[in-house]
């Protein structure tokens, strides 16, 4: 016979809808607050789908690593996973838009480094074929 187990329930948490999914809080006692770029709607709203690649039927997801910088500037964005050249270079050009704010560690902005995903899907064909 094996010994009862009690089952307990996780804590709950409050969410605040207000702060977005890529939030985090900063803490009044001088904790670490990362960088924020927004969430997937603001790397959507600066993507540009390459007219070529459309044409070329191309999709893919593509991975770009970059730093937020003290001043909230992307640097060295680089490809950590890719979907070929020309949707590589779309990405690129879309993280280097995003406005971001620094991070900030003991209340002072630091250095970050973050990864965002483009993702490059098709629209659906408008005939219904």
């Amino acid at each position: 016979m094996l010994p009862r187990e009690k089952v307990v329930e996780p804590p709950s948490v409050e969410f605040d809808p207000s702060l977005g999914l890529d939030a985090t809080v900063d803490r009044s006692d001088g904790g670490t607050k990362r960088p924020d770029c927004g969430g997937r709607r603001a790397l959507r709203g600066k993507t540009y789908y390459p007219p070529s690649a459309l044409r070329a039927g191309l999709e893919g997801r593509v991975r770009v690593k970059f730093v937020v910088g003290k001043d909230g500037d992307i640097e060295s964005p680089t490809i950590a996973d890719g979907a070929g050249a020309l949707l590589n270079r779309a990405a690129l050009r879309a993280v280097r838009r995003l406005e971001c704010t620094p991070g900030r560690e003991q209340s002072r902005p630091v250095e970050a480094e973050r990864t965002k995903t483009v993702v490059f899907a098709l629209p659906e064909k408008m005939d219904g074929s």
